[in-house]
């Protein structure tokens, strides 16, 4: 079952990877600590939509910051992205 487990981390963390990429090349800025927020992105995601939805949430914060060049991604930002997702009911 860890083997699942562990695909299924790598996956998202990968999605959430390409997620930021797309970030960084539609606003032309470095995110400097991208590994990490993707890391934490996956593993506080439920699912692949949770990624999106994460990415989504910190793509406007940083269109309404106006955020340009190389930026570290505050960490309490990705986890109130993360906190709004996870508490989204999808009942």
């Amino acid at each position: 079952m860890k083997e699942g487990i562990d695909t299924f981390m790598e996956s998202v963390e990968e999605r959430a990877k390409m997620q930021l990429l797309a970030i960084e090349m539609a606003y032309n800025i470095k995110i400097r600590n991208k590994d990490d927020v993707a890391r934490i992105i996956a593993a506080k995601s439920r699912d692949k939509s949770d990624v999106l939805m994460a990415c989504t949430s910190i793509s406007t914060w940083i269109a309404r910051n106006g955020i340009s060049g190389e930026t570290v991604l505050p960490i309490d930002i990705v986890m109130q992205s993360m906190k709004a997702v996870n508490d989204i009911d999808r009942g």
